[in-house]
């Protein structure tokens, strides 16, 4: 466990504030879920991914039902299942661009906007679709290829969030 220095008090309702240096490091932003650990003496936060919890059940269901070739879901941070030909993508990290999106539906065409994942990637064109529970933003279905997005694919993304939304 690194040392950072910082103390903090307590207020009368048990509340702490997270110093903004370690909210920007970390990510964290008002509504952020985060789950505490006991470790002997210690308390432990740790942001909390509804959608990590469903990883096995998101392969699964890109794995079986998927045709298309390149279909991720993330968490609001990380990839965390693939469709099978895209496996190494398994833990890229997403651009801080796509958490500013908010619940919309976007495609996008990346020489004209942003890529969702931080390394370059060949595709130009990508659909992001929110994972949605309750007004809180879980995660993205992702799908992105080097030619037009179709509507097939669309309704895929749809059918995976709403699935998914409602695992959440």
């Amino acid at each position: 466990m690194k040392e950072i220095g910082i103390v903090r008090r307590v207020d009368q309702l048990g509340r702490i504030v997270l110093p903004m240096e370690i909210r920007k490091l970390h990510k964290i932003r008002e509504g952020t879920l985060l789950e505490l650990y006991e470790e002997g003496d210690n308390i432990i936060l740790k942001t909390f991914s509804p959608i990590e919890n469903y990883k096995r059940l998101a392969d699964d269901l890109l794995g079986s039902i998927s045709t298309l070739k390149n279909i991720v879901v993330a968490d609001r941070e990380l990839v965390i299942a693939t469709s099978k030909d895209c496996k190494k993508m398994l833990g890229e990290k997403l651009s801080d661009e796509i958490n500013n999106l908010g619940t919309k539906s976007v495609m996008i065409d990346s020489k004209n906007a942003f890529c969702p994942f931080l390394k370059d990637m060949e595709q130009q064109h990508y659909l992001i679709r929110t994972i949605v529970k309750d007004g809180d933003i879980y995660g993205f279905v992702i799908i992105f290829d080097s030619a037009h997005i179709d509507i097939n694919a669309q309704d895929f993304a749809n059918i995976v969030c709403e699935f998914l939304s409602k695992q959440c």
